[in-house]
């Protein structure tokens, strides 16, 4: 969904950025999206640390000015059932949850 989104946005009209933990599916993003004729930067980045986002939101303000959307499309299935691990757990919530709360704190 965050890749059928990306690629909407961008045949508005849209600069978008595609950020992600994995470099090669960001790239593809980007490159599906230059394909078609639109506009991509791509980062790698961790929705799970705030220092990564900053640095992240710093770059798109001082390449473009202003962020006009922001689409948070960071997420992963959780663990089922009542055996979880706390480690897959703690994951879950970074991911699912905070990165969603620190996009914000920009």
């Amino acid at each position: 969904m965050g890749r059928a989104s990306a690629e909407r946005f961008a045949s508005e009209g849209a600069h978008v950025f595609v950020s992600d933990i994995n470099e090669a599916a960001a790239k593809e993003v980007v490159a599906s999206i230059i394909d078609a004729g639109g506009s991509a930067t791509m980062s790698v980045c961790d929705a799970r640390d705030l220092s990564q986002i900053q640095e992240l939101m710093a770059a798109i303000e001082k390449d473009h000015g202003v962020l006009h959307v922001l689409h948070n499309h960071a997420g992963i299935p959780g663990a089922g059932g009542m055996d979880i691990a706390l480690d897959e757990y703690t994951r879950t919530v970074e991911i699912n949850m905070r990165s969603a709360f620190y996009a914000t704190t920009y």
